[in-house]
Formats: C-alpha cells, structure tokens, sequence
C-alpha cells in the first residue's frame, strides 16, 4: 500500500474509520448471490477498497458518531431533526426519509442517489413530484403516511467521469451499510443473514423499515470495461468530453422529440400548460424575466447583435430591428433619399423634426438640454 495511504489511516478521523470498516464488512460478509459481481470485482480486498473510500472525502451527518456509540438506538426524532439536503448541491449521498402517521410507528426508509450530473437531488426530486417511488414507500403513503422529513447520512463531491462507477459502488455499499445498521429493511420472519450488522437489536428499534432487498443487489450504471485507476488524466479527460458531449445531444433530442409530439397531439393543452408553467415562474421570481430581458438587451446592443448599418444604430431585440427596417427613416436611408433632419452625434437621418427631437431627448438627453444643436440641411451624394 501507497505510504502516504497508511499515515492517513493511522491518523483517520474515527467516524471515517469506522464506515470504511463497517462498509467492507458488509461488502465481505454479503453472500456473492446476494450482490452485483462488480463488487467483488473492483472491491478484491481491504486494501483496495479503503483507498477508494478515503478518496471520496466522505461527509457524515451531525451527531452521528455518538449514535452509533450508544448501547440503545436513537428517537426517531435524530433523524428528523437533521438538516435538509440543499437543492443547489451536487453530492453522491446517502438519504434517509421518515414517514409518519398519528397513532402509528414511524417507518424509515434508506436509499442513494448518484446522478453522474446533478447528483442525489435528482434522485429526491423524484419524491417531490411523486414518480419512481420504492414500492413500500408508495404503499406507506397510500396508506396514509406522510413522508415528514428527508437527510442526508452521508455524501461526497461529484466525482468526475472516469470516478462515476467505482463510486457509484462505494455509495451503493454505504446505503447496504446503513440500512443495515440502522434495519431499514422489511423484515418479519428474516434478518437476510445481516442482522449482526445491525448496531442493535433490529426486533427492538422503535421503528419499521421500508427496504424491500439489499442496495448491493441493484445493477449499476457506468463504464466497467475499464478500471479508472489505470487510465490516465488525458484518457478519463477525454472519456468525460465525449460523455458531456454526448449526454447533451441525446438530452436535446429527447428533449425537442417530447415538445414536437405534445404539440403535434395536443397543440392547445401543451401552449396551455407553456403559459401556466411561465405564470407559476414569474409569480415566483417576480421581475426575474424582466432583469434578464433587459440585460440581453444590453448587451445586444453593446455587441452591436441587432445592428442596422445604413441608420447606424443597434436594438435591443431582433423584433425591433424588422420594425425598424419598416420604418420611413430607415426605407429612405437606403434608397439613398435625401433628409433635412440629422443627428451630428450619431450621423442618423430623420424625415421629421419631430422624431429627430424625440430622439435626441431620448438617446442624448445631457447634449438635447444644452445648447441648440444646429441641423444642417445635407443631401446624399
């Protein structure tokens, strides 16, 4: 082993150690038809599993290494008591979601969520609209339960795209680790042969869990061909530019294939729920359109985007370029006919006083309230 990997493990922060020992145990002590093979395929041995695990810079939630010292098992209400994962970050994670129901025990349900580009907020989102939900979940809250908290147990950064498989195994493991010590499993007549890993006795947890089999058995997504440890910088550089790449057309395509067919089936119910979804969005971010709205304009106008060259002058928008094209001004400035009205500063003609005055107050307000400017009279040559 690397030298400077034995020095960190002496020196390991102690909650640390013992999830990397608690994570191979249940790895180890899982029966090989109980889980995915690429465990024991990329997780050999202790040696090569505990670097892997010091390098995904794993963040542990609050209080939990007095938990998991404690000779009786935590109220319901540690896990409730958690903060709320923030929507904004991008973490691999292991969550924890309690569900309630007066006069009933609380139910606890562990899972992960490895989105190699949004991470486990992607995974939770999918509780907040109600799709893809485990089946003891959907049972609990058809039930009458309601889903009263979630938290994070443990998360890591977001790997980069050679990373994404080896620690997406790494968190599948930490969710078996968890829902075992803490028995979020249904279990009535079994302990699936895990029960010594459960910090407590699971018949007496003031709980009931909702896990209907072990995360080690779930398939895993990723590019397993290869071990990311033996490819180089270079290589997983250019393997993750080619999966941005490529995840971004697809992406596009499915996206722009699911729009055409909601209009080509139903026009009316699809712009319906566009002006909705827009309305809900404004109500929310009162004035954000408006800001961004103005800020393209700008700088459309500093880039000289919407430009009309024979008037020079540039819009904010295309739309006020094509009225400004249609314009009596702008005809004449490019049939070259001659204007009695122009503007010395900016060299635009006008076929009126009146607009050559608007203009000026408007475009040149401090020159518009100091001298009278003279207009001279010119012709085209």
């Amino acid at each position: 082993m690397d030298a400077s990997v034995i020095i960190r493990s002496v020196t390991m922060d102690p909650l640390l150690e013992f999830y990397i020992a608690s994570t191979w145990a249940c790895i180890r002590d899982t029966h090989t038809t109980q889980k995915n093979v690429l465990f024991d395929q990329y997780f050999p041995s202790y040696e090569i599993f505990e670097p892997v695990a010091i390098k995904a810079s794993l963040t542990f939630c609050d209080g939990l290494l007095d938990v998991v010292s404690s000779p009786t098992p935590p109220p319901i209400t540690y896990f409730e008591d958690l903060d709320v994962p923030q929507y904004d970050a991008k973490l691999f994670a292991v969550y924890v979601h309690v569900l309630q129901k007066n006069d009933e025990r609380p139910r606890l349900y562990m899972g992960s969520g490895t989105n190699a580009k949004h991470g486990a907020i992607h995974r939770l989102k999918d509780y907040d609209a109600g799709r893809i939900l485990p089946f003891y979940v959907t049972k609990s809250l058809e039930d009458g339960f309601e889903l009263s908290h979630t938290a994070l147990m443990c998360s890591m950064p977001l790997p980069t795209y050679g990373e994404v498989p080896v620690f997406r195994l790494l968190t599948l493991a930490l969710e078996a680790t968890f829902s075992y010590q803490f028995w979020a499993l249904i279990a009535y007549k079994a302990d699936y042969g895990m029960s010594h890993l459960c910090l407590w006795d699971w018949r007496d947890l003031p709980w009931d869990g909702l896990g209907s089999h072990s995360p080690l058995r779930e398939g895993v997504q990723g590019e397993f061909d290869d071990n990311p440890q033996q490819l180089s910088e270079e290589e997983l550089e250019a393997r993750e530019a080619a999966y941005q790449l490529r995840f971004k057309e697809i992406h596009n395509r499915n996206n722009s294939n699911w729009h055409f067919k909601k209009m080509a089936t139903d026009y009316d119910a699809y712009m319906g729920a566009v002006v909705e979804r827009k309305r809900k969005e404004r109500a929310l971010n009162p004035g954000r359109d408006r800001a961004h709205q103005e800020r393209r304009g700008k700088e459309a106008i500093e880039n000289k985007t919407h430009h009309c060259a024979r008037c020079h002058v540039s819009f904010p928008a295309k739309q006020a370029l094509d009225n400004h094209k249609k314009t009596t001004d702008c005809i004449n400035n490019v049939n070259h006919i001659p204007s009695r009205h122009l503007c010395r500063i900016c060299n635009r003609r006008f076929s009126t006083k009146m607009t050559l005055t608007r203009h000026s107050n408007k475009d040149h307000p401090v020159v518009a309230a100091g001298p009278k400017v003279t207009q001279t009279k010119l012709s085209f040559v």
